[in-house]
């Protein structure tokens, strides 16, 4: 039932996503828009670390029932007295001279054993919901940044494919110019060499673009799924400066949440290998049956009987047990501090970063590439009417490619510290 669960789903999010029906001989549809909250969605269901961590919740669980279980009564069935001398007698079985005893016993739990071992484990369940908090938070923030990888790629290749279109442009230009005798054949192999790594470039740009949709996928689940993509986020609001919203307490983070649960349960285990010196006791009730015969007089009819058990502490108290729950109560608190601190300063640099890729951002939008543009404009006017040469092009040309790359790259950063930020304010709430 799980697995066709599973498949079920899949199949939904699979039509959800990719927006038709696949038919044989029919062609695949267009994408519909595919957003990162449908990213986000899909990747939880499908993601195999959030599944891994569902499992090992279960897991906990599991154990918490048998650490509440008290231990099952003994049941204790013996025939002995066989003498082969003197035989056992005639008649049915019930009359055979053998010594025959039931037995039943109870181990009873002393020193709060089976509480203490109850909460451990329900410190350990809460460990594994923060675990998976914490992995469904991690993987979101992966597939966050894949996203604006790979819309940064598809913005990367439009711009190839615009510089493209602009390089074979300004190529014509300048054989005109040569048939003119106003470019020298020199400048015009300068320009035809980057005219062809132009095209170089949009090759390369739409290689990047698939490999960065492969791991885009790969990342959310659907790796076999077809990779014609239509990214619909839009980029963040470009900024001029960080906002004060950004600056805003964030929730302690459930890693953190997960170490204190763990350190609680190593507490319980400490408390639980100390109990271990309060002796348990094992009661049992016995009913024996050892009848007579004419050839074995030796049984003794029916009988009952108690008995009492329990352990002699003369060799062991089990010092070993609880100095190793303590040297992991010890190691587990060092843990939780160095857990503690790399969560705050994860969530310092997150903020941090949102701060300065806002500025850098900012900075492109507003100065670097206006003004890259404004020169490309006017050197491509200079070349076509002939007060440029191919040198002025190209360092134009190449000066706008770079401040167009970099404020792409800048959108990029901006989008996935701003994800990251929210990822990091925003908890999801606890597992049911």
């Amino acid at each position: 039932m799980r697995l066709k669960g599973r498949v079920a789903k899949s199949v939904i999010l699979f039509a959800w996503v990719w927006h038709g029906h696949v038919c044989a001989g029919v062609p695949a549809p267009a994408a519909r828009d595919f957003t990162l909250n449908d990213a986000l969605s899909i990747a939880v269901e499908l993601n195999s670390d959030i599944t891994a961590a569902k499992a090992a919740l279960q897991v906990a669980r599991a154990q918490s029932l048998s650490a509440q279980a008290r231990p099952n009564p003994q049941l204790n069935l013996q025939t002995f007295n066989i003498n082969h001398q003197l035989g056992v007698g005639a008649g049915n079985l019930s009359d055979k001279t053998v010594d025959s005893t039931i037995q039943i016993s109870q181990l009873i739990e002393r020193g709060q054993k089976r509480q203490i071992r109850s909460e451990a484990a329900d410190y350990l369940i809460q460990a594994a919901e923060n675990d998976l908090r914490s992995t469904t938070r991690r993987v979101k923030q992966a597939v966050a940044d894949s996203y604006f990888d790979l819309k940064a790629a598809s913005d990367a290749l439009t711009l190839s494919r615009e510089l493209e279109s602009l390089a074979e442009n300004n190529l014509k230009l300048a054989q005109l110019r040569v048939k003119a005798g106003d470019l020298s054949g020199a400048e015009l192999q300068r320009v035809q060499v980057d005219t062809y790594q132009a095209h170089n470039d949009s090759s390369a740009a739409q290689d990047d673009l698939n490999i960065k949709r492969d791991a885009f996928l790969r990342l959310i689940g659907m790796a076999n799924q077809p990779g014609n993509l239509r990214l619909a986020q839009p980029w963040p609001s470009k900024v001029d400066s960080p906002s004060g919203e950004n600056q805003q307490d964030t929730p302690e983070q459930p890693e953190v949440e997960a170490a204190k649960d763990r350190l609680k349960a190593a507490s319980k285990a400490v408390e639980l290998s100390k109990a271990l010196r309060t002796r348990d006791i094992t009661l049992a009730v016995q009913y024996e049956h050892y009848p007579t015969s004419p050839s074995n007089m030796q049984g003794s009819g029916n009988s009952v009987g108690v008995a009492v058990q329990f352990p002699l502490f003369v060799w062991y108290d089990y010092d070993g047990e609880i100095l190793a729950a303590q040297a992991v109560q010890n190691q587990l608190e060092e843990d939780a501090q160095r857990i503690r601190a790399e969560s705050s300063a994860d969530v310092n640099l997150a903020q941090s970063r949102v701060e300065s890729t806002a500025v850098r951002l900012a900075n492109y939008h507003n100065d670097i590439v206006p003004a890259a543009r404004k020169s490309l404009e006017s050197v491509e006017y200079a070349f076509k009417q002939g007060a440029a040469g191919a040198t002025e092009l190209l360092d134009a040309r190449r000066t706008y490619k770079q401040t167009q790359s970099g404020e792409i790259a800048a959108q990029a950063d901006y989008a996935k510290a701003l994800e990251r930020l929210r990822l990091f304010s925003t908890m999801d709430e606890k597992t049911p």
